[in-house]
């Protein structure tokens, strides 16, 4: 499946990339970083972000920075949360909701669902939200995460994956 990725990706260029919760505490500038490529944050990366965000810690204001800045973003276009806000480069950027029960109809959903069955758990929200979109789109849906065991599982699902280095993915 990468060959048609790449294939994809060589007539069009532009990808989307889903963020974990790990780079936006990372850099929480990170969604201006990505150019004329879609930046996709699962709602779920928000609750986890709302575990940091009182911690006085470098972490905690990450969070909080991460916060103002998507309050800040989602504000100016009004209520195109889930359609997308446009970026300094050119891409958009915009939260998306992931609901199992509409996911279960995919036959590949149901196979990870049988790979990991909590569904519960974070990782397995945002991994699934990411199969997810790699069924609703054409472009090529990459998983941008520093967890290296969340590297791993999204390789073992056929997500692709890669780690964020500041200005470069």
């Amino acid at each position: 499946s990468s060959a048609s990725a790449s294939k994809k990706s060589a007539s069009t260029g532009v990808r989307t990339f889903v963020l974990d919760t790990n780079v936006l505490l990372h850099d929480p500038a990170c969604v201006e970083r990505f150019a004329e490529h879609h930046v996709c944050i699962p709602v779920d990366v928000l609750s986890e972000l709302d575990r940091f965000k009182n911690e006085m810690t470098e972490r905690g204001a990450n969070a909080r920075e991460v916060h103002r800045s998507l309050m800040k973003l989602f504000s100016t276009e009004g209520d195109s949360v889930t359609t997308g806000v446009p970026t300094v480069g050119g891409g958009t950027v915009r939260m998306v909701i992931y609901d199992p029960e509409q996911a279960a109809k995919l036959e590949s959903l149901k196979q990870f669902m049988r790979i990991f069955p909590e569904p519960g758990k974070m990782d397995h929200r945002i991994l699934a939200c990411t199969l997810w979109l790699q069924a609703k789109t054409n472009e090529p849906v990459v998983l941008v995460s520093k967890d290296l065991n969340m590297q791993l599982k999204a390789r073992a699902v056929g997500i692709d994956c890669e780690d964020y280095l500041h200005d470069k993915v």
